[in-house]
């Protein structure tokens, strides 16, 4: 029988301290999703790619911050770039890049995460609105994951019923 999600994409405030962990550290939760599902590698690979997004993005942001300013050279008149900028701008470039690739990587190892989740509670749903969510709604996602999962440990079983059988609300 197919079941439905026991918290909604919205409903990541039902745990609060875990949606906030999941807002500012996404690496945490989902490790701890991934090694819940049998996962360990893939949550090993989001902890790697989400630490690589985060040193990226500050090395980047640094080397934006010490770009000088272009200058119209007096001699000529042509607009004139820094010899050291040009290292700046290609680093920021460079670290822009890893950025994104860790970014998409951290994206399909959360959608890895809920369509494994989803396949073994025989929860409701395809592959193309866990990617759409995985997508847009990464974190929502993440706790939306750790909440089936914390329900399946409290209930025993996860079979998306209360212990007494009855259904819970759509997600």
């Amino acid at each position: 029988m197919v079941q439905e999600w026991v918290h909604g994409i919205c409903g990541c405030t039902e745990n609060v301290p875990w949606c906030l962990i999941t807002c500012f550290f996404p690496c945490v939760t989902s490790y701890k999703v991934g090694v819940r599902l049998g996962m360990k590698i893939a949550a090993i690979v989001s902890v790697i790619v989400c630490g690589l997004w985060a040193v990226s993005d500050s090395v980047a942001s640094y080397a934006i911050m010490n770009t000088q300013a272009y200058h119209t050279s007096q001699q000529t008149g042509v607009i004139v770039e820094p010899e050291e900028d040009k290292m700046y701008s290609l680093i920021q470039q460079v670290m822009a890049g890893v950025a994104l690739i860790s970014t998409i990587v951290f994206v399909l190892v959360v959608f890895k995460f809920r369509m494994a989740l989803r396949a073994k509670q025989d929860i409701e749903g395809g592959a193309f609105a866990d990617c759409c969510l995985s997508l847009w709604c990464t974190s929502c996602v993440l706790c939306q994951l750790h909440n089936q999962q914390d329900f399946e440990e409290q209930n025993g079983g996860g079979d998306g019923k209360t212990p007494g059988g009855q259904n819970i609300s759509r997600a």
